[in-house]
């Protein structure tokens, strides 16, 4: 008999609300300790641990210990798309605090979605994407164009090797929190890397929130342009 998916455990591994929450923490694809992660979401380190472990032993999160300290990220982009996918379906919460609001309304404005963008600044940009024709939309599949490859290269992507390397090129992700799409794929992680790289954007250190700098809006002025 051939294996299949535990579907059963999965939703009950995702119906729990800590197990969601620390999920969507760690959307920013960056490595986080049991302390950083209890601190985020007010819960002890105890809790955090058992969550944890319970996706660990389901293979949803990897793990590196350096001295005292277990550093903990999701363990790879498909688990990070199901979770963005998921949260265009869950009902909205209200917010109850003026920080909750404000917090809300930074991962609103951008965020990262594991190895991409997404956001109202994603939003953006994969319609200027649109716009321009360099990347065209069809029955919720991505074709990208001459004058997109073109584009893409011309600010500094190497699209030879994002070409060659394993995965999909470009496809679109279903935003969460703007119910349209943004841009996924290896381009998509390649055109974060980028902004990263050039200090067009800073993250913020308590949540996945991503903002433009100065130089980024110059950047976005420009037409998306270096």
């Amino acid at each position: 008999m051939i294996d299949q998916p535990d579907l059963k455990e999965m939703i009950k591994l995702l119906g729990d609300s800590t197990r969601f929450d620390l999920l969507n923490l760690m959307m920013d694809a960056r490595f986080s300790t049991v302390h950083e992660l209890a601190k985020s979401l007010k819960l002890k380190d105890q809790t955090i641990s058992y969550h944890l472990g319970k996706m660990l032993e389901a293979d949803w999160l990897e793990s590196y210990k350096q001295g005292r300290n277990v550093y903990y990220r999701l363990a790879n982009s498909e688990l990070a798309e199901l979770i963005e996918q998921l949260s265009v379906l869950k009902p909205r919460v209200a917010t109850h605090s003026y920080n909750q609001s404000q917090e809300f309304q930074a991962i609103k404005v951008g965020r990262t979605c594991y190895h991409h963008l997404a956001g109202e600044m994603a939003v953006d940009y994969f319609a200027f994407l649109e716009a321009q024709e360099f990347i065209l939309l069809e029955n919720q599949q991505i074709r990208l164009t001459t004058a997109g490859e073109a584009y893409f290269s011309e600010i500094g992507l190497d699209m030879m090797k994002l070409k060659q390397s394993s995965g999909t090129l470009l496809k679109p992700c279903m935003d969460w929190t703007e119910r349209t799409f943004h841009l996924s794929g290896n381009i998509g992680k390649a055109f974060l890397q980028l902004l990263e790289d050039r200090a067009f954007v800073v993250r913020n250190s308590d949540n996945r929130a991503i903002k433009w700098t100065e130089r980024g809006q110059s950047f976005v002025e420009a037409g998306y342009r270096i």
